[in-house]
């Protein structure tokens, strides 16, 4: 509109459809009570097209009672993992009709509580959470539930700020014990790279049930800690492979696929030949774990299953309106499928016929 200033406004399309300014506001919101003949809603929709019009999304979510948008708090953009869930919830939102707004935790303390705080000053209708739901963010997550928003914790335990849904890694890795101890592995080892300020003993009693329900003996001294990434995992997996054939384990079971790459580098630069000389299972069946040099036995997480269950909650509150703490708490688990392939084998000969340290 010649003269206009600035970002055309409600009143600029009205003066250009020759309507009042109810009209415009009537036909962009689909107003079931609006009387007005077609042509107008044409010369309305005309006006927003040629005045490249965009309704403002903090005044119009304000007067609606919505934003249609949600925000998402993953821990770390650079785990494929945590982008290909973003994509499934993104797309299961969107069938909705609402957005997604992602904040980085970046794996540090006090870049996801900053990331959180982000999240929670913008205009959104809800927050799924895809990091760890335990004290880290508790004061974030008072607050939070405290304005009414839904909070929604994805793979982590019950929590009660929010609904949670999780993938049933109980049960994933037991199936991966079994197999390991079908191949006759006895000595199995666990690499571990949590974020910051996660708690790693959970971790640690997860993987020892899973190692006992399949009659195996679990040893303290093979469950390592390292750094979340490849290069931690390989340094931690090279500690575990240096001690001699009956002390070192014939398999190791890594927290994700990442970490599982790094520990076959580790073992092929100690010499060791996967999966003769050792064993390697990650977790979360990446599209690249097939593709590695050794393609990784690994257990599946049904990402997709996954959203549309996260989904399902946040949708849930907001039919309902409550989402506060006295409400009862929605929690739903995902199985997750174990995936054999060429980096898990039968234990090799050498490690058969050495004796098992204690």
């Amino acid at each position: 509109m010649k003269g206009m200033k600035g970002r055309p406004t409600l009143r600029h399309v009205a003066k250009r459809a020759g309507v009042s300014i109810q009209t415009v506001s009537g036909v962009l919101n689909h107003r079931s009570d609006l009387w007005c003949s077609e042509a107008t809603i044409e010369r309305v929709r005309q006006a927003v097209e040629e005045l490249d019009y965009r309704p403002n999304a903090a005044a119009r979510g304000l007067r609606l009672g919505t934003f249609q948008t949600a925000g998402l708090l993953v821990e770390d953009v650079t785990n494929p993992h945590y982008m290909n869930f973003a994509r499934e919830l993104r797309r299961a939102l969107t069938a909705q009709g609402y957005s997604l707004v992602i904040e980085d935790g970046e794996l540090s303390l006090k870049a996801g509580s900053m990331a959180l705080e982000n999240l929670a000053r913008q205009n959104i209708d809800g927050l799924f959470v895809m990091a760890t739901a335990d004290g880290r963010f508790k004061r974030l997550f008072d607050g939070i539930e405290r304005v009414g928003l839904p909070l929604v914790f994805v793979g982590g335990r019950a929590h009660r700020h929010g609904d949670c849904v999780d993938l049933d890694y109980v049960s994933g890795f037991r199936d991966v014990a079994r197999h390991l101890a079908d191949l006759g592995h006895r000595r199995v080892g666990f690499v571990c790279g949590l974020p910051e300020g996660e708690k790693m003993a959970s971790r640690k009693r997860l993987y020892a049930a899973a190692i006992r329900s399949a009659g195996l003996h679990f040893y303290p001294a093979l469950f390592r800690e390292c750094e979340p990434s490849c290069a931690g995992a390989a340094s931690a997996a090279s500690d575990l492979l240096r001690d001699g054939v009956g002390s070192r384990p014939t398999a190791i079971i890594a927290v994700n696929d990442l970490l599982a790459i790094g520990v076959v580098r580790a073992a092929q630069e100690l010499g060791l030949h996967v999966p003769r000389d050792v064993s390697v299972v990650g977790n979360d069946n990446l599209s690249i774990a097939a593709y590695q040099s050794v393609a990784l036995t690994t257990l599946s997480a049904p990402l997709r299953q996954l959203a549309a269950a996260a989904a399902d909650c946040f949708f849930a509150r907001r039919r309902t309106g409550e989402a506060n703490a006295s409400r009862v708490t929605l929690s739903r688990k995902i199985p997750v499928e174990f995936v054999p392939r060429e980096s898990t084998g039968p234990v090799g000969p050498a490690a058969r016929q050495a004796p098992s340290a204690c």
